[in-house]
């Protein structure tokens, strides 16, 4: 009897950790680059007052599509643009794809990423550096949420009628 309920116990545990390791995946890895970034980059994350107000909204609206939202600020950035790409390409690892990777004459430099995160749900990793500040953003979004947003909405914000 005694090792029935251990059994259960263990599958019970087991099945908890399959459940939501992709979310406290997805939360560590997020951070991960966050630390990077601070001790490659030198430099500090800027906290914003009421940011979960917004996170919150995200999660019950699912505006677009989006379900999950993570954004990180780091004020008066000392590293150059050219560093920046780097330590954000090496700190992605290789399951982040990048889609877009724009730099501008000023040294503005953008860089967005793209990972699947399961069926007909994508990540998004904006990572964005100008003279002023460095952003990073992490975004979860369904596939077939946002692609009837963009249907709706392709016509300068009016919804097609068909």
């Amino acid at each position: 009897m005694p090792q029935r309920i251990l059994g259960a116990f263990a599958a019970c545990v087991v099945s908890i950790a399959f459940l939501c390791g992709p979310v406290a995946v997805w939360g560590a890895e997020f951070d991960s680059i966050v630390r990077t970034v601070e001790q490659q980059g030198g430099c500090r994350r800027i906290h914003i007052p009421l940011f979960w107000l917004a996170r919150t909204v995200v999660a019950v609206g699912h505006p677009a599509g989006a379900s999950e939202l993570k954004l990180a600020v780091f004020g008066h950035p000392t590293l150059a643009s050219d560093r920046f790409a780097a330590i954000i390409d090496d700190a992605v690892g290789p399951f982040w794809k990048p889609m877009v990777r724009v730099r501008s004459k000023d040294g503005e430099v953008t860089t967005i990423f793209l990972r699947e995160n399961g069926p007909r749900t994508v990540r998004l990793l904006i990572a964005n550096k100008d003279r002023d500040d460095t952003v990073l953003m992490e975004v979860r979004l369904n596939v077939d949420r946002l692609l009837s947003f963009i249907d709706e909405h392709q016509h300068g914000g009016v919804p097609d009628r068909h």
